[in-house]
């Protein structure tokens, strides 16, 4: 293999002017030496690798790298790709790092992958990766605790995980992948976001009116400052609504709906949502915050067609009638119980933290 420059012994410094143009089957070949920077102004095209750096390497390119694989670089490595900068790789990849250990990417031109195939990848690092420019192509974040925020730049493509607890901070659509098993992950977004499988968490940023989704997991999803509707879906699931007038829909599974600051609504659509058998927790009822109970899509009385109201008994027993709605004050906890078949036992159940004196006015029927 032809190398336009071969770097040996550490600490080296590589600068390629504006006017320099390197063609080679390597262009800047440093992979086996490490603290190595390189800074391109110029063009490289090679059939291999453009620019190849060993550990504790840093890459600066504002010019243009047209490679088989873009840049490569050893573990604890920086890659900043100034604006104006391209790096665009083929099979090989535009990015990728090697080796255990905390990688950085900037970004702020332009990084492609040729056929929209691995634009960056790190397979078993942590890497924090900053994309404020346009990324095209997979990004691969494999092993480690990764950071990647593209909130403020263009990415097309999708975004994959591996082991470990990994971050993802987007303004817009985002497709995740994460296998089973793979560490508790996060989207952070400041556009209303659904959660993909395996997906554990999302945190709604900023102050706008946005609404968060999740799956068939186990998720936290907390609101920002605006007005929220966030679902949890199936699974058990915890709702923070954050400031703001929240609407919180807990959906199956046990889940804790917790609406903090705001007037706040929690939505049950069937008694499956919160039964005698698997039941929902509302953690911050506030009477002072004026929040309500909705229970209007639940059809109270199962034997007439439509959706019957309930009937609210305050907290006296049931008469064995369809559509009873009542509460009694536990130890710490106060119970909401809905009777659809007028056997006189509960079919829907919520869990209320704290005793409460609720009245018709709490709630939605």
């Amino acid at each position: 293999m032809s190398f336009g420059i071969y770097v040996v012994g550490d600490k080296n410094t590589i600068n390629i002017g504006a006017k320099s143009s390197i063609t080679a089957g390597a262009g800047v070949y440093a992979a086996e030496a490490n603290g190595v920077k390189v800074s391109n102004r110029g063009d490289i095209a090679s059939t291999n690798v453009g620019i190849a750096v060993g550990e504790r390497g840093t890459v600066v390119n504002s010019g243009e790298i047209m490679s088989f694989a873009g840049v490569g670089a050893g573990a604890d490595s920086t890659v900043t790709n100034m604006a104006g900068g391209r790096i665009i790789g083929g099979a090989g990849g535009a990015v990728s790092f090697a080796g255990v250990g905390s990688n950085r990417l900037v970004n702020d031109g332009f990084i492609a992958a040729a056929g929209g195939l691995i634009a960056i990848r790190d397979d078993v690092g942590r890497s924090t990766i900053i994309n404020t420019g346009t990324i095209e192509g997979a990004v691969l974040l494999g092993a480690g605790n990764d950071f990647f925020d593209t909130s403020k730049g263009v990415f097309r493509g999708i975004a994959a995980g591996g082991t470990g607890d990994d971050t993802y901070v987007t303004s817009g659509k985002l497709t995740v992948i994460e296998a089973d098993a793979e560490g508790t992950d996060t989207v952070r977004s400041s556009a209303s976001f659904t959660l993909a499988a395996n997906v554990e968490a999302l945190i709604l940023n900023g102050e706008a009116n946005i609404n968060g989704t999740g799956s068939a997991d186990n998720n936290v999803i907390t609101g920002n400052a605006g007005n929220n509707v966030l679902k949890g879906m199936k699974g058990d699931d915890h709702l923070r609504g954050g400031n703001g007038t929240d609407t919180l829909v807990g959906g199956a599974g046990a889940d804790i709906l917790s609406g903090q600051g705001g007037t706040d609504t929690f939505v049950f659509t069937k008694v499956s949502d919160s039964s005698a058998v698997v039941s929902d927790m509302i953690s911050d009822f506030s009477h002072q915050q004026h929040d309500t109970i909705d229970l209007a899509a639940i059809d109270a009385n199962e034997l007439v067609s439509g959706n019957q109201a309930f009937k609210f008994i305050g907290g006296a027993e049931f008469h064995g009638k369809l559509g009873e709605l009542r509460f009694e004050k536990q130890v710490g906890v106060t119970i909401v119980q809905g009777d659809t078949d007028g056997d006189g036992d509960a079919d829907l159940v919520i869990a209320l933290q704290g005793n409460h004196q609720l009245t018709k006015f709490d709630f939605e029927l």
